[in-house]
């Protein structure tokens, strides 16, 4: 492009960013500034822009409004030090305007000289009062909040109708915990200006800072209607009151905001939906995935994950609905499992089996589908299923527990010796030191009052690594009892019920041990509160049973 092309381009676009006119003897010099300002205008390309300038200045090394340029873009740059240095340079050569005070004021607050800052911000006047926020910066990179006040707060003296000022004093009052100061200088500052969007937040991160939910929701909403068009407040909106519990209205305003935008209103729910079922909140995880059924019922996650609602909720029917829902739509192997284990709960052992050989070719492949199918399956003792089940996990890839889960169904099914070796042979692998694994073998050699000295060594590891946990606590009074230290056994196992009474396991062993004493009543009453937990355990039915005429 011509000179001439350039300079008419500079007229008609402003020029500089700076107040004053940059007058070049040398036309060479006007040719790369002229180049330097079309870069930062026409793409923001401020490195060009910035060899441009550089290139003139080594043309006219005394001219300080070349210097407060390249200072200027310094700071456009992130490159505070050398923005500095060079506005520096151009206040030593007589520019003493109020936009290179400015930028003196930009880069002293960046580079935490909050003094100088203030210093410079006051000589550049009231054209620098909505760049107040450079004390904020400086209190960020000096950690001198409180010197940021006192400097803010003589700005206001001089300017105390300022919206910016008083919302960047609000602020810093809120950094430093004093709420009640920051409610003040915010609402002066909206009050002020109505549509000072940032003044808005500080005040509602003041009422959560307070626990003042509901005070915060009201900005929120009042923040929403002014400024419909930052969509990330929007969903803020959206996922405080969730989190506060109100998903009714969170559920609304999704439909409101977003509509006709289906998709956007289907994430925004699933987003809500999950955030529910990670604060273990099922009953509102309900109300959301019922809603984006209602949204998009051609969508089988609303389904899947309504039924994971009313599977937590205990409404097992229900759930059996929504599974079967969703796998009309799209089977799935988490959704066969998860409909499996509902199966095993009820008790519906033909329904199990159904579920189980419809999915069998799809997720024959999954080490998650065999694992899961193997828990549904040891939940309905039937034991060398879940077996076989937990066989095809390891062979899968599934990991050390399907192994463990293996050696727990073959215990279970009366194969204490396959048990014993699996959980040896992972003892003896990466998982050496697995307090999971210690307490289980160590449990069974001690219910089987062999290698009681072994088994000991075990358990103590155990609870060296979790001594409050209630069954490596229970494993090791049983150990005691079968040394026969009834007493050390009662002490051990009344602490694990303390930590846990609704363990059937850890009843049945104060029924035995009470017994042990001579004491039938305390013993029957542990031994019912163990059949009222697990209503088919044989050996508490068969004690109360045998001690039923007792006194």
């Amino acid at each position: 492009m011509k000179l001439l092309g350039k300079i008419s381009l500079l007229i008609l676009f402003a020029t500089s960013a700076t107040a004053h006119c940059y007058d070049a003897k040398n036309p060479v010099v006007l040719d790369f500034y002229v180049s330097g300002i079309l870069d930062e205008l026409w793409s923001n390309d401020y490195h060009s822009a910035l060899a441009n300038f550089v290139v003139a200045e080594t043309y006219d090394p005394d001219d300080p409004y070349l210097k407060e340029e390249i200072a200027r873009v310094y700071l456009m740059l992130g490159n505070p030090a050398q923005g500095y240095v060079k506005a520096k340079e151009a206040l030593l050569l007589g520019d003493k305007s109020k936009d290179l005070y400015l930028i003196l004021a930009q880069a002293a607050a960046q580079l935490g000289r909050c003094s100088e800052a203030g210093k410079y911000f006051s000589k550049a006047g009231a054209a620098g009062l909505n760049y107040a926020d450079i004390f904020l910066t400086c209190a960020k990179n000096s950690g001198e909040w409180k010197k940021n006040i006192k400097i803010v707060k003589k700005i206001l003296k001089k300017y105390p109708k300022n919206a910016v000022v008083n919302a960047v004093l609000g602020e810093l009052y809120r950094n430093v915990g004093d709420y009640e100061k920051a409610k003040k200088y915010l609402f002066r500052a909206i009050s002020l200006d109505d549509f000072l969007n940032q003044a808005y937040i500080s005040i509602i991160n003041t009422y959560i800072a307070t626990q003042n939910y509901d005070s915060a929701l009201i900005m929120l909403d009042k923040y929403v209607k002014l400024f419909p068009w930052d969509e990330g407040v929007k969903q803020q909106y959206i996922e405080k009151l969730a989190v506060y519990g109100k998903y009714d209205r969170a559920i609304e305003l999704t439909c409101e905001f977003y509509k006709p935008d289906t998709l956007t209103i289907k994430m925004t729910l699933e987003k809500l939906g999950y955030n529910a079922l990670g604060a273990n909140d099922y009953y509102n995880g309900l109300k959301v995935f019922r809603k984006l059924i209602e949204v998009d019922d051609a969508d089988p996650i609303g389904y899947y994950f309504a039924g994971k609602c009313y599977d937590e909720l205990w409404c097992p029917e229900s759930a059996v609905v929504m599974y079967r829902c969703a796998l009309d739509l799209a089977p799935d192997c988490d959704v066969y499992t998860d409909l499996a284990l509902v199966w095993a709960r009820l008790g519906e052992i033909d329904s199990l089996f159904e579920s189980f050989t419809e999915s069998t070719d799809l997720c024959a492949d999954s080490a998650s589908y065999w694992h899961w199918m193997g828990v549904a399956f040891r939940a309905a003792k039937i034991y060398p299923l879940a077996a076989h089940c937990f066989e095809e996990a390891m062979q899968h890839s599934a990991g050390p527990d399907a192994a463990f889960s293996l050696a727990d169904v073959r215990e279970r099914a009366g194969f204490r010796s396959d048990a014993i070796a699996i959980i040896d042979s992972l003892l003896h692998s990466e998982l050496k030191d697995s307090p999971t694994l210690l307490n289980y073998l160590g449990y069974i050699l001690a219910d089987d009052s062999v290698h009681l000295d072994y088994a000991e060594s075990l358990i103590a590891l155990a609870l060296e690594k979790e001594p409050d946990n209630p069954a490596y606590l229970d494993s090791y009074g049983w150990l005691l009892f079968r040394r026969g230290d009834i007493k050390g056994a009662l002490k051990y196992i009344k602490k694990a019920a303390k930590l846990y009474g609704d363990d059937t396991e850890i009843q049945l062993h104060l029924g035995d041990i009470y017994l042990k004493l001579g004491d039938i009543e305390r013993a029957r009453h542990h031994w019912w509160r163990a059949v009222q937990l697990d209503p088919d355990n044989k050996i508490a039915k068969s004690r109360l049973e045998q001690y039923r005429d007792e006194h």
